[in-house]
C-alpha cells in the first residue's frame, strides 16, 4: 500500500527517481538572504548547521532531480553548494553551457 507521505518525504517537488537514494545536499547563503530561507525552507528536512554573522550553512536530504536543480539555480551567485560533489558538477557545468550563449 502506498503512503504517499512517507513515498515523497525526500522529494524536492513530485518526481521520485526509481533508483536513486535521498542524498545529503549542503548549500550556504549570505545572512540576508538566509533569513529568508530559514523562514521559508526549501524542504522539511532543512536544518542549520553552521551561522555566523556573514553566512548560514543548511543541510537537506533529498533527491537530486531536475527541480531541484532548477530551484537551487534560481538563487544565482547568492547561493553556494558545498556538497555532494556530483551535484557540484552538474551546477558548474551548466553554468558554463549558459556562458557559452553570450
Amino acid at each position: 500500500e502506498l503512503n504517499p507521505k512517507n513515498y515523497f518525504k525526500n522529494c524536492f517537488g513530485i518526481i521520485t527517481p526509481d533508483n536513486d537514494s535521498p542524498e545529503k545536499i549542503v548549500f550556504s547563503f549570505n545572512t540576508e538572504q538566509a533569513n529568508y530561507i530559514i523562514n521559508y525552507p526549501l524542504h522539511e528536512t532543512q536544518r542549520v548547521i553552521k551561522s555566523t554573522k556573514e553566512y548560514t550553512t543548511f543541510e537537506i536530504t533529498v533527491y537530486i532531480t531536475y527541480d531541484l536543480i532548477m530551484e537551487l539555480l534560481s538563487y544565482g551567485d547568492e547561493i553556494k553548494i558545498t556538497e555532494p560533489k556530483s551535484l557540484i558538477k552538474k551546477i558548474v557545468t551548466i553554468h558554463k553551457n549558459s556562458l557559452e550563449n553570450y
